[in-house]
């Protein structure tokens, strides 16, 4: 394949193509020359609203937050086999979540 018969169709290579769009007007476009701290901060959000997006059960807090909760523990690489201080983290965070699920109202 040459350069001159090379289509560029960026739509088929992602679903969120239209999103991302949305996100550059809203957000992305006006902190373009911010600090790398900054930019790595906002994307890092993102990152956390599409996993958040990913994990909501939307009749279900609980199912929510066990989404939630298991997007967080991949995101921090605790998953597989882990180290004593590792195992710590990921009960304290499992602990953590599991309490405020179970401190709302029963919805099942």
């Amino acid at each position: 394949m040459n350069a001159a018969t090379l289509t560029f169709h960026p739509e088929e290579g992602s679903r969120l193509l239209a999103f991302a769009a949305n996100v550059r007007a809203e957000t992305l476009d006006d902190i373009r020359h911010d600090a790398h701290a900054t930019r790595a901060y906002v994307m890092g959000s993102l990152e956390g609203e599409l996993a958040f997006a990913v994990a909501a059960t939307p009749d279900s807090l609980l199912l929510t937050m066990q989404g939630c909760q298991r997007e967080l523990l991949l995101r921090l690489g605790l998953v597989g086999d882990l180290s004593i201080e590792q195992e710590r983290l990921r009960g304290w965070i499992i602990g953590l979540l599991g309490s405020l699920s179970a401190s709302f109202d029963a919805e099942e």
